[in-house]
């Protein structure tokens, strides 16, 4: 017995400077996007990748921009097949519901009549109600990105706003998040990880321009101010402080 001990010390002080493995977030965001067009990158872009998460994050193309509107059945579909897919895949999903938009800015883009007796604001929060329904019922991880932005009243025409408007960005946006929304939605996503006991070395966060980065530095990647980027800081600092 007295040959394993050395033998055990070896193991354990190898163990300690061996460093465990990288975290690696991608941003696998296309502006303009809808639940069809994940379907079809679906394969190349995450399922390729081999991640043991992914967060998905869309609907504002479909339940809002007048060209690519779908019924919210529809939606729900799409993101039902999605899930399977992904799970199919070997991986854990995550769903996040849209933010809210400022109707005001969305309207100098977009004409009212697309949107029929159902005003984009009101879709936006129909269709996190029925992504939160969903997701109890299918057990999945979900994320209220909308409901925890108005129920803190953080979307606005305001500076302190965390939706681009004139004032905080100079831009008629009303749609995508400022740097300090894709922290908030990081910090929320993050949280979802640790509540459910997620533990990812490749995570793929895949939606439209929202998880793309739109107007922010490092668009299109997890650098910068993006979701993906916030998100990957949050996951490798938790790690390299756990141990």
């Amino acid at each position: 017995m007295h040959f394993q001990t050395p033998f055990l010390i070896t193991i354990l002080l190898f163990a300690a400077i061996v460093p465990s493995p990288a975290i690696d977030v991608f941003n696998e965001g296309v502006p303009g996007n809808s639940t069809r067009d994940l379907l079809k990158r679906l394969d190349g872009d995450v399922l390729a990748l081999q991640p043991d998460v992914v967060v998905v994050l869309a609907g504002t193309n479909d339940r809002i921009n007048s060209k690519k509107l779908v019924t919210l059945p529809d939606y729900l579909a799409n993101q039902q097949t999605l899930v399977q897919r992904i799970q199919e895949g070997g991986a854990t999903v995550i769903l996040i519901s849209p933010p809210p938009c400022i109707t005001s800015l969305l309207l100098t883009r977009h004409e009212v009549k697309a949107y029929g007796d159902q005003p984009p604001e009101e879709r936006l929060r129909s269709t996190a109600t029925a992504l939160k329904q969903f997701c109890h019922d299918e057990k999945i991880p979900f994320v209220d990105f909308h409901s925890w932005l108005t129920e803190t009243g953080q979307v606005h025409l305001g500076t302190e706003s965390v939706i681009r408007n004139p004032q905080n960005s100079g831009s008629k946006d009303g749609v995508h998040p400022t740097a300090e929304g894709y922290r908030l939605l990081a910090s929320l996503v993050h949280k979802a990880i640790v509540t459910h006991q997620l533990h990812p070395e490749r995570l793929v966060c895949f939606g439209d321009s929202i998880t793309h980065g739109s107007s922010m530095h490092g668009a299109g990647t997890s650098e910068g101010d993006t979701f993906p980027a916030q998100l990957q800081r949050l996951l490798r600092s938790a790690k390299d402080g756990s141990h």
